[in-house]
């Protein structure tokens, strides 16, 4: 399945080789990456307990969730994501995610209607330029669910934890080349992560427009984690 070069979401503030660098060296650290899965899969163990149910991965990033959700018994899964170098580093990784994951961007979505139980962001919304593209994704998540399904959503939600991480390993960068490639990493999503955070109720409007149901709606320290439901009744709009 092939992306259209065109498409402006392409050129998403995630394209360049630093930022995948720093994505692959932040989520490669084994604490880090150890937090990140047990977040993920605890969200999952309360909310998606069904392995039958059909899941997208939007944003999957080099597959590490996705792996790990096939590794606990989940094999109708699915994922997208934008990035060369990333889906790179998945196809070495990840065989056994062969076929599963397609290029492409929350908007729009290269799958059939209804085609998912659940759809997953962890970490992508905030990459999205503003309004327009988070009504756009939204329309794609309630065209591609199935109804009764659900949309996931996990994202940094305060500004001051955000930036006081970006300070901290801005210092540490100056001795540890670690920190040095996170704290790039974190300034380089710096502006479109302080506009997300600045549209929280834009977005759950959104969802309310939509009438997908927010079932649950939680901001614990740096995470904001929102599970909106589709009605099992609603017809998708031509």
């Amino acid at each position: 399945m092939s992306v259209n070069p065109s498409d402006p979401n392409l050129e998403t503030r995630l394209n360049s080789n630093g930022w995948a660098e720093g994505y692959l060296a932040v989520t490669g650290n084994k604490g880090i990456s150890t937090i990140r899965r047990s977040y993920q899969l605890r969200v999952f163990d309360t909310f998606v307990k069904d392995r039958s149910l059909r899941i997208l991965d939007v944003g999957c990033g080099n597959g590490t969730f996705l792996h790990h959700l096939h590794q606990s018994g989940f094999h109708h899964i699915a994922g997208i994501e934008p990035h060369e170098t990333l889906l790179y580093d998945l196809a070495r990784r990840h065989p056994e995610l062969n076929g599963k994951v397609v290029p492409g961007t929350a908007s729009p979505l290269p799958f059939t209607d209804h085609s998912f139980d659940c759809i997953y962001f962890f970490n992508v919304l905030h990459h999205l330029t503003g309004p327009r593209e988070y009504d756009r994704a939204f329309d794609e998540v309630l065209r591609c669910l199935s109804p009764g399904g659900q949309v996931i959503f996990v994202e940094p939600c305060r500004k001051w934890i955000y930036a006081s991480k970006r300070w901290m390993a801005g210092r540490l960068g100056r001795f540890f080349p670690f920190f040095r490639q996170m704290h790039a990493f974190m300034m380089e999503e710096r502006d479109l992560m302080n506009q997300f955070m600045d549209h929280q109720s834009y977005i759950r409007n959104a969802l309310r427009q939509r009438e997908l149901e927010r079932v649950h709606d939680q901001q614990f320290l740096h995470q904001w984690t929102v599970v909106a439901r589709k009605r099992p009744g609603h017809a998708n709009r031509d």
